[in-house]
């Protein structure tokens, strides 16, 4: 992220910030759309470790957009086998973070 989108961000709101970082994005902007819908009912203090996230590490916006793809599919077909995967490669993700 360039330094002038940087200083951009610093005077936006958390949901505004979070929209543009989505804007440039490889998302489509239906996927972004469903990430802001996601993220929309979070306080900005909430917001604030996934736009830093976001912002450091790019990459991990395909992974939350796709985990929360997968997430509603299992939902709709209520699916308990896919939830468990979900939630085991959410775990391997978090460790993953964690080092």
């Amino acid at each position: 992220m360039t330094e002038r989108k940087k200083n951009k961000l610093i005077n936006m709101n958390s949901l505004e910030k979070l929209k543009q970082i989505l804007e440039g994005s490889k998302l489509s902007s239906r996927d972004q759309k469903a990430l802001v819908d996601l993220f929309s009912s979070a306080k900005d203090e909430e917001l604030e470790p996934v736009i830093k996230l976001f912002s450091e590490n790019p990459e991990w916006i395909e992974k939350i957009s796709h985990n929360h793809k997968i997430k509603q599919e299992a939902l709709k077909k209520s699916d308990a086998n896919l939830w468990q995967k979900i939630i085991q490669e959410e775990e391997s993700q978090l460790r993953e973070l964690e080092k």
